[in-house]
């Protein structure tokens, strides 16, 4: 694992899931902060990727969030 920082469109394409899925997690405190730079978002590389790992191997082990109407 190498530290550098990740806009949110690398971000994004890095763990396959779409800006407002990211937001509900953000919102539900189960991703990993944010680093401000200026007016800009910004995620370290480690810390994604230590997310990413430990998340749950099955569906069984995955938190049964409640829809959200958009």
């Amino acid at each position: 694992m190498s530290d550098y920082l990740l806009d949110f469109e690398t971000l994004s394409k890095k763990i396959r899931l779409s800006r407002y899925t990211i937001y509900i997690l953000i919102s539900d405190d189960t991703f990993p902060k944010a680093r401000k730079i200026g007016k800009a978002s910004r995620w370290i590389n480690s810390e994604i990727e230590e997310w990413m790992i430990s998340l749950p191997t099955s569906s069984v082990d995955v938190p049964n969030y409640p829809k959200i109407e958009k």
